[in-house]
């Protein structure tokens, strides 16, 4: 992927004349996912409901930075990289005119594939990097929109509150169509409110999910209206979350998209396998995480991961990530915390400088693995933190 590895970072502004220069309009019915948090894991629970309805679906994620070509699905299946150098190749020269970034380029293969594929539903899944592909996404043919969890992060791009952050989301939205949100405080949702109402959109909030439990295969059950006893095949509450909001995404377009109820239970029991918290071996696990919020729901899965055993976490952040609020909910759970580095948009030792008296730094993610399982060969071990280091460990896991 030489020609992709060449392209810039950063937005051209240009994506929507690239797309109507390479004719890649469309009017299939398109679902956009945006927030903070867990919009990979609802996008992937959202395609796989309707998969198992017998829908044809496209979906688009922002997920994989090592392998952009996994971003770009059909019915729950990755592209190949052959597929992906293919079209790549079929528009590089467009993609060269318009100077698109490497998300830019990313999102006009994706819909040069809806084009050929056809199907009969887009999801697309963007944050503040395709902010600048909503010229052309804001199209009659957007049936639904989607804000998951906010957090305080990306404060430059999007502003310094949620309210700020949740307003920079809410603009890429389609005109006349229909927004359901997560839960939000009072005053972030009376703003989400009425921008909704300024946009002559219809303005929907998720339900609260009740009696959350384990069954004996370790699965979570809950329940969320009208459906009881539901079990999903992961034991992460943040799961349960973004799956009611999949699930009141599916209620609200019910009448353009009917549903049956068996295949809902099970698109929940048969979950895509997307890299957002999964164990790689008997004792460790990866989970990607990028602000507080992330890592505060990641922390209420600690107990049932480590099952009464000490755990330890290995972390790399990002250089603009707040290691001071982030560093003491983790420290409040395990002493056992050592610093990584896993890409150059990470800090170094030099980034973790402040707290090396108290936690080791390793630059290499896989010998900080190294470093701890000989002395502690029956302990849990957490990698977290930035998507590279959840891509680094999972291909190292793969080599092996």
């Amino acid at each position: 992927m030489n020609d992709f590895d060449s392209l810039n970072e950063f937005p051209s502004f240009n994506f929507s004349k690239a797309i109507s220069k390479a004719n890649l309009k469309s009017n299939i019915p398109l679902i956009k996912i945006t927030g903070s948090n867990g919009k990979s894991v609802t996008s992937s629970i959202l395609s796989n409901i309707y998969v198992h309805n017998d829908y044809k679906v496209c979906s688009l994620y922002h997920l994989y930075v090592t392998a952009p070509y996994k971003n770009i699905a059909f019915n729950n299946e990755s592209i190949s990289l052959e597929e992906f150098n293919s079209y790549l190749e079929r528009y590089k020269k467009i993609i060269s005119k318009y100077k698109l970034s490497k998300w830019e380029a990313v999102s006009l293969i994706f819909f040069a594939f809806v084009k050929e594929m056809n199907p009969d539903l887009v999801i697309v899944e963007f944050d503040e990097t395709y902010c600048q592909v909503e010229s052309y996404l804001d199209e009659e043919n957007e049936v639904l929109s989607i804000l998951t969890s906010l957090s305080l992060d990306h404060t430059e791009e999007l502003g310094s509150t949620l309210s700020l952050i949740a307003s920079s989301y809410c603009l890429n939205f389609a005109r006349e169509s229909k927004l359901l949100c997560c839960k939000l405080d009072d005053d972030t949702k009376k703003v989400v409110f009425d921008l909704t109402k300024d946009n002559d959109s219809s303005f929907y909030e998720v339900d609260s999910y009740f009696s959350p439990h384990y069954n004996e295969k370790g699965n979570l059950v809950f329940s969320y209206r009208p459906f009881k006893e539901l079990e999903i095949a992961s034991e992460y509450l943040f799961y349960v979350e973004d799956a009611c909001l999949a699930i009141e995404a599916s209620k609200i377009l019910s009448d353009k998209f009917p549903l049956k109820k068996e295949k809902i239970e099970e698109a929940l029991l048969n979950l895509i396998d997307i890299d957002e918290g999964k164990r790689i071996k008997e004792n460790i696990y990866l989970f990607s995480c990028s602000n507080l919020e992330a890592f505060t729901l990641l922390s209420k899965s600690f107990s049932i991961i480590s099952k009464g055993n000490p755990f330890h976490i290995i972390v790399s952040l990002h250089s603009d990530k707040n290691l001071s609020s982030i560093l003491p909910l983790l420290a409040i759970n395990t002493s056992f915390i050592t610093f990584t580095y896993a890409s150059s948009l990470c800090r170094d030792e030099i980034g973790y400088s402040l707290y090396l008296d108290d936690f080791p730094y390793v630059k290499d993610p896989i010998e900080a693995v190294k470093q701890i399982k000989p002395k502690y060969p029956d302990d849990i071990i957490i990698v977290c933190g930035c998507r590279e280091i959840v891509e680094l460990m999972e291909n190292e896991a793969k080599r092996r």
